[in-house]
């Protein structure tokens, strides 16, 4: 039992997968059209940048749990090099495709230039001439595979620091550690904006606690499961899911209609917008994924959106939703966008790049994600 717990799947995470790259798609539709900063929706529209959060904590969740599982059961950690081999092929194949791709049709700024090495080496995001260029949405997954570098060695250093004193102390550690990386980050965020340095808000030390608030969940999650579920907060959230989401639509209506945050997909923030912008979505992020993390077998209205087949599909297939979509935007605009907009016809619109993205995204994961993931290797852990 304590073997299986280390590689739990939840198996709702992948709607969340889903969700989170629709709302990417309708940020960067609202983006190229304008809508966002020229429509009574924009408000609405330019908070959809929210499902970048929802990756980052789905990954600080998932890749971490395996980890602090196998410490707090006294097991074996997963293997650096079995869980370098799986972001590898989980991540760089279908990317450098779509790159190559989308480069020699509709074209990218800066793939083919000196620069290339920075683009499919996932380096652009370390230099304010390429930052946004190439697939310009690319900085998080840049960010991503730095996330995935540090985990190993952030899960080696927890180890040695919690060794001794006992489950109590290990857990105590990693809720110390978490709210140390809340912290810093805040920190990087705020002194980031004061010297104007827009680079760093596209690295992993900008963007660390929201990974932070995914891997706390999976510490939460692990915890949970040993003591079946016995503290009153978790019971709570496991049995009311619906709160949670309806929480959750709260404070997105509160980040998009009374903050008075800027709109756009690159707006000009001051500080506190930046950092309570940062700190809604976290929660916003947080109360979508709790009725998947506790108890996902249950009922209620959340679990029950997020079993639906088709909402899970796009999940599966949500990496290439992420590569495509704003490329296919972008040309859609091109063959005459401006006047599907000033007709009313954004909602076609937003259907068009979604279908089109889709088919992309299947092709991608059916002819080249797949193909690769079953040659993942898959280590049995010990009886």
């Amino acid at each position: 039992m304590a073997a299986a717990a280390a590689h739990q799947r939840f198996p709702l995470f992948d709607s969340l997968r889903a969700i989170a790259a629709l709302c990417v798609l309708g940020a960067h539709v609202s983006f190229v059209s304008l809508a966002s900063s020229k429509s009574a929706a924009g408000p609405f529209l330019a908070q959809l940048t929210v499902g970048v959060c929802i990756f980052f904590l789905i990954s600080g969740f998932l890749l971490y749990r395996p980890y602090f599982a196998a410490r707090y059961h006294g097991k074996e950690s997963p293997r650096a090099w079995d869980f370098a081999r799986r972001r590898v092929l989980r991540i760089v194949p279908a990317y450098w495709v779509a790159l190559t791709v989308l480069a020699l049709g509709p074209g990218l700024v800066g793939v083919f230039s000196g620069d290339w090495w920075a683009y499919y080496g996932f380096a652009q995001i370390y230099r304010s001439e390429t930052g946004l260029q190439g697939m310009s949405q690319a900085w998080s997954l840049c960010v991503e595979v730095t996330f995935y570098a540090a985990l190993p060695v952030y899960a080696v250093v927890l180890e040695r620091v919690s060794r001794a004193g006992g489950r109590r102390r290990m857990v105590r550690a990693e809720i110390a550690a978490l709210a140390l990386l809340l912290v810093a980050c805040t920190a990087v965020r705020a002194y980031a904006h004061e010297i104007d340095n827009k680079v760093v808000f596209l690295t992993l030390p900008a963007n660390l606690d929201w990974f932070a608030l995914g891997m706390g969940l999976a510490v939460l999650s692990v915890v949970a499961a040993e003591h079946g579920e016995r503290p009153a907060p978790v019971r709570f959230v496991a049995s009311r899911p619906g709160l949670c989401w309806l929480a959750a639509a709260v404070t997105f209506v509160l980040a998009a209609f009374v903050l008075g945050l800027p709109e756009g997909l690159y707006p000009e923030f001051t500080l506190a917008q930046r950092l309570l912008q940062h700190l809604l979505f976290g929660a916003i992020a947080v109360l979508l994924l709790l009725p998947a993390v506790f108890r996902d077998s249950d009922g209620g209205l959340p679990r029950k959106v997020l079993s639906w087949r088709p909402l899970a599909w796009v999940g599966t297939i949500s990496y290439g939703v992420f590569l495509y979509n704003l490329a296919v935007a972008d040309e859609l605009k091109d063959r005459g966008v401006d006047e599907w907009v000033s007709n009313g016809r954004l909602p076609w619109l937003g259907l068009a790049t979604l279908a089109v993205t889709v088919t992309l995204a299947a092709l991608s994961y059916y002819l080249v994600e797949r193909p690769l993931l079953r040659r993942k290797p898959y280590r049995r852990a010990a009886s």
